[in-house]
């Protein structure tokens, strides 16, 4: 209804640009919105070049909680051996040859979700929510393609790194580690992967980033839910 306050929060079109002949579907709807927040740089920049104002970039809401509801939520079983965990869609082969390589250095087990990663030592596939949480958050080293798999290894502070999923552009993902300075952890090419320096991630820069961030999204809800216009 048009006298209710509509807003949008962290919202993606996972696309760096809208096709022609939905610009104006695109614009006619979110201009009857109150308030507009988006999750992607890109996001933004399609809204502004079709005349939108105030478009504000926002993180995705998983990080509006502090950790420790996280961990409230996730399996309490854990594993007796160090491990990697792989989050894989693609079954990329690259993943593969990286989670090997590490395996073989370290002496880390490989731990799955996806029934065709042949190569884990464990898989658990159709296991909830809960268990994702807690294999990322044991986890030594973190290999994945999913934008959700890298939020929680920020949220968690894990070491980790990131691959573009095939024939996709990753703009949720590349866009949230440019945020907060990872740009270089999402991996594009062999020699990235296979020349990875493990532990070198300094989580006291990066959280001061984050919280910032943070900080800008809370503001824009409380102040978009508090308003009367």
């Amino acid at each position: 209804p048009n006298d209710k306050l509509k807003l949008s929060y962290a919202a993606s079109f996972a696309i760096d640009k809208l096709e022609d002949e939905i610009k104006s579907f695109v614009r006619e709807s979110v201009s009857r919105l109150n308030f507009v927040s988006v999750r992607e740089e890109s996001g933004k920049k399609i809204l502004e070049d079709l005349g939108i104002k105030n478009v504000h970039q926002v993180l995705d809401p998983v990080f509006l909680l502090p950790p420790e509801d996280w961990e409230f939520l996730q399996s309490q079983s854990k594993e007796n051996n160090d491990y990697i965990f792989i989050y894989d869609f693609d079954s990329n082969p690259l993943i593969e040859k990286m989670a090997l390589l590490l395996k073989g250095k370290f002496n880390w087990n490989i731990i799955t979700v996806n029934e065709l990663i042949t190569y884990a030592d464990k898989n658990y596939f159709l296991y909830g929510p809960d268990k994702f949480l807690s294999l990322i958050k044991n986890a030594r080293f973190v290999i994945s393609n999913s934008f959700h798999a890298v939020a929680f290894s920020i949220i968690f502070q894990k070491d980790f790194v990131v691959f573009n999923r095939e024939d996709k552009i990753n703009t949720r993902m590349r866009d949230l580690l440019q945020s907060i300075g990872l740009e270089h952890l999402l991996i594009s090419n062999e020699e990235m992967a296979l020349t990875h320096q493990v532990g070198s991630l300094n989580y006291s820069e990066i959280n001061t980033r984050l919280n910032l961030l943070i900080d800008k999204s809370k503001n824009y809800l409380n102040n978009s839910l508090n308003s009367t216009s």
